[in-house]
């Protein structure tokens, strides 16, 4: 009902019409100061090097094969560092999610102590109220690899700020001008080749070259 909504000058003629005596400044004061409670504020995180990792998925198209078709584009960002990783699969099936997470941590030679999500299903197994719960394949590989797994709250894109704007990053950087591979795999071979020049450029913030 957003498009819906009164403006202030709106609020004031109604309580006109109910009968009372109220200035357009005085509701347009206290509007103003009621709106200014509900706002939220940012803070940005510290974090650590190498101490937390987040995950997501994109969609990129690419022809394959002589056939155009939408594409998973798996993402990790080290917020620290904004050192990215990804990969291309099929679909975003739990068997990928797995594949994703092992070759991750073989290529990084260590594993971040804490993963963050959003709420994706492969994730999520259920909600109940603000509880959720782990899907079995998750709650094991954390077991396995002895890392901490994070869930954003629902709509909260800005708690895993750095992956979210990593994945419409790199489809950008990769995908804009070339997109048509003979396979998924040679797909996967070129974006690796970009992914490794973007993680060369100095970091935005403090010129150095990037580091995990």
């Amino acid at each position: 009902m957003a498009k819906q909504q009164m403006k202030i000058v709106d609020k004031h003629e109604a309580l006109i019409d109910q009968g009372y005596s109220i200035s357009y400044t005085t509701v347009r004061n206290y509007v103003n100061k009621e709106t200014s409670k509900k706002k939220e504020v940012y803070i940005r995180k510290y974090c650590e090097p190498g101490a937390e990792v987040e995950f997501d998925w994109g969609e990129v198209k690419s022809v394959i094969d002589g056939k155009i078709k939408s594409y998973s584009l798996a993402v990790f960002t080290l917020p620290y560092s904004n050192y990215r990783f990804a990969r291309i699969y099929e679909s975003e099936t739990r068997i990928c999610v797995l594949d994703v997470h092992t070759k991750l941590m073989e290529h990084l030679g260590f594993i971040p102590e804490v993963f963050t999500y959003d709420n994706m299903r492969t994730v999520v197994k259920s909600f109940i109220g603000n509880e959720k719960t782990i899907t079995d394949s998750m709650r094991q590989l954390s077991d396995y690899y002895q890392f901490r797994i994070r869930l954003c709250e629902a709509r909260k894109g800005n708690e895993k700020g750095h992956v979210e704007r990593s994945v419409e990053y790199v489809r950008r950087k990769a995908f804009s001008s070339v997109y048509k591979f003979e396979s998924v795999s040679e797909a996967n071979q070129y974006l690796i080749h970009i992914v490794k020049k973007l993680n060369q450029r100095l970091h935005m913030n403090t010129k150095k070259h990037i580091n995990i």
